[in-house]
């Protein structure tokens, strides 16, 4: 689902990372007064399980997303 979302299909986490966090801006998720903090849209809600997080989450919530390279 996630590959899907960011029109991914290999990327490295650092890839990933950024590619979440252009989705993020792209769609104006950010708090206004609080810039790291993110209000997941429907999307996004679907693939972490909540409705806001900060940024500094986003690279462990991606875990159960990601494969080891084969």
């Amino acid at each position: 689902p996630l590959a899907k979302v960011l029109d991914l299909e290999l990327a490295t986490k650092p890839q990933i990372v950024l590619a979440v966090w252009q989705y993020i801006k792209l769609h104006k998720l950010q708090e206004s007064d609080e810039k790291k903090i993110v209000n997941n849209d429907e999307t996004l809600q679907k693939l972490f399980n909540v409705s806001k997080m900060s940024f500094s989450e986003i690279p462990s919530r991606l875990e159960p997303h990601l494969l080891p390279p084969a």
